[in-house]
């Protein structure tokens, strides 16, 4: 919640794909849960994709996708031993995020959000 204020955004989410076979944890208005092969179907090969003019999806947003009408997916590399995750950013303003724009800074907070989350699943040494 912090996150979208913080860069004046309706809604931030973070994306996890559920591992195959096992059952997935219940969403959160932050995490969502999403199929497994979900984010490299949405990305494809890019670790970075913006779309304007768009209408936010519930499997992405969940309750705040009524709001976006533009978004970013920037791929997360966490680690090669968890899940796909991806960070979603939405944004009422359908030319917030759009396709032609620069994307070094919406890239960069990808990369930090990564070593965040890498920093909480290693345990720490003593």
């Amino acid at each position: 919640t912090d996150l979208a204020v913080l860069l004046d955004l309706d809604v931030v989410t973070l994306l996890v794909e559920a591992t195959e076979g096992e059952e997935s944890p219940p969403h959160s208005a932050e995490v969502r849960i999403v199929g497994p092969g979900e984010i490299a179907h949405r990305l494809g090969g890019q670790e970075l994709m913006l779309e304007s003019d768009t209408a936010g999806e519930e499997a992405l947003f969940g309750a705040g996708a009524g709001l976006v009408r533009s978004q970013a997916l920037v791929r997360l590399n966490v680690s090669p031993e968890a899940p796909a995750c991806a960070l979603a950013l939405g944004s009422r303003d359908p030319e917030m995020f759009h396709p032609g724009m620069r994307t070094e800074l919406v890239g960069f907070l990808g990369r930090v959000l990564e070593r965040c989350i890498r920093s909480w699943l290693t345990p720490a040494q003593d």
